[in-house]
């Protein structure tokens, strides 16, 4: 599969996560608004302000949970890829590279330090993917590992942020999806 190329599967993936952040999104703006049957009841004794606040901060952990799904989505396509290159024997150096690894580690290889680093030795060229993933895992971690302490990551992650970076890792990076392997 060429560069660019990304497998149906994936992508199809992508996008429905993409689609229900969305649908969430929008679902919570409208139970928080007075076109919602349920304005009334729900919010009885809020003032304006507490409403906006409350529909803020669900709005933030939406995205924040959205987020964290594509990570996961994104680090079991790279796991995913790594069990198939193990197992179909691939030629290329990746493929070979990740064999190595398969033989010392097994299914305990790690994502960044084996995983991504055989993709940096190998396709040079991803150095740059490679290196916005790497400080998008590390939101990640903070994210799955309870938010624990004042985040220092560089920059800002959003949602679109975490969905655009997957989008480019998928079509930089020619994984293999599930699909083939069972057509090989």
């Amino acid at each position: 599969m060429a560069s660019g190329e990304v497998p149906s599967d994936l992508t199809a993936e992508l996008t429905k996560m993409a689609d229900f952040y969305k649908d969430l999104d929008k679902s919570l703006r409208l139970y928080f608004s007075k076109d919602s049957p349920r304005y009334e009841d729900r919010f009885v004794g809020y003032s304006q302000s507490q409403i906006v606040d409350e529909l803020q901060h669900r709005l933030k952990e939406v995205e924040l949970m959205a987020s964290l799904a594509v990570f996961a989505f994104l680090e079991a396509a790279f796991r995913n890829d790594y069990d198939q290159r193990c197992l179909l024997r691939k030629k290329d150096s990746v493929s070979r590279d990740l064999r190595q690894i398969y033989k010392e580690k097994h299914k305990r290889a790690k994502l960044d330090e084996d995983i991504f680093e055989t993709w940096r030795n190998c396709q040079p060229e991803l150095g740059r993917v490679i290196a916005e993933l790497r400080t998008a895992f590390h939101f990640r971690h903070w994210l799955a590992h309870g938010r624990y302490g004042k985040p220092k990551f560089g920059r800002k992650y959003d949602f679109n942020a975490v969905f655009k970076l997957a989008d480019t890792t998928l079509r930089s990076f020619p994984l293999l999806a599930p699909e083939q392997l069972r057509s090989s």
